[in-house]
């Protein structure tokens, strides 16, 4: 695994992360998720709106469809949307490097 620390372009949109090796990494289609500190706060947000990545993977969690998100939750949202914010989440996880909390 790799820790990992976040680049930002003067644009402001994370494209990709940066290992200790100076390695990129994609972590997202940045044509659907940016993240831009003016922006809900810097969270994840899908590109022109200021719905939160977060939002969306917590209704899946919830086991609603992704047609139900966005017929119901987020109309304006598409279904390239909702795969973007999982490949994102699958990204940071498979990216990230867990270091085991020991008891002493």
């Amino acid at each position: 695994m790799t820790r990992l620390s976040y680049y930002f372009e003067p644009s402001l949109e994370l494209n990709y992360c940066v290992d200790y090796n100076n390695k990129e990494i994609n972590i997202m289609n940045k044509e659907r998720i940016i993240v831009d500190p003016k922006i809900c706060h810097g969270q994840p947000c899908f590109k022109g709106t200021r719905i939160m990545v977060f939002l969306v993977l917590e209704l899946l969690e919830a086991g609603i469809t992704p047609e139900k998100i966005i017929a119901d939750y987020y109309p304006n949202l598409t279904l390239k949307d909702v795969k973007a914010a999982l490949q994102y989440a699958v990204n940071l996880i498979k990216n990230e490097e867990f270091i085991p909390f020991i008891k002493v």
